[in-house]
């Protein structure tokens, strides 16, 4: 049961961070990074507009980074407190299916089928 629990936290962990758009804020915060360095480096900008056009790249950035990193705690934590609500309830064991979430088998066999399943999905998408 702890097995089966812990690929629960993965797998849904894994469709919240799709599900909040989190992987495309990432690529949102790529394209931002590269749009200040390309302002740092543009001679023709004087400082006052280096500056503002910086400024407004940084506030855009700070907003990001809180989303990404409340949209990752939550994905994390619903499903937990799924698993949580069935330990109180007696069905499993909360702290069994922590162990289990990080014992090295489970994490590379995680990752082997993460990866496997991304080609997939890039593979499908490209056609």
């Amino acid at each position: 049961m702890n097995l089966v629990l812990a690929a629960f936290v993965v797998v849904t962990f894994a469709a919240l961070i799709e599900r909040f758009g989190l992987v495309q804020r990432t690529r949102e915060v790529s394209v931002r990074a590269a749009d200040c360095v390309a302002v740092l480096r543009d001679p023709l900008l004087d400082e006052i507009t280096k500056e503002r056009t910086l400024q407004r790249h940084a506030l855009r950035l700070f907003g990001l980074s809180g989303i990404l990193l409340g949209g990752g705690v939550l994905a994390l934590v619903v499903p937990l407190v799924g698993v949580w609500v069935l330990s109180r309830v007696g069905v499993v064991s909360f702290g069994g299916v922590l162990e289990m979430l990080t014992r090295f088998d489970f994490l590379a066999a995680t990752a082997v089928i993460g990866l496997v399943v991304y080609v997939v999905v890039w593979l499908a998408r490209r056609k």
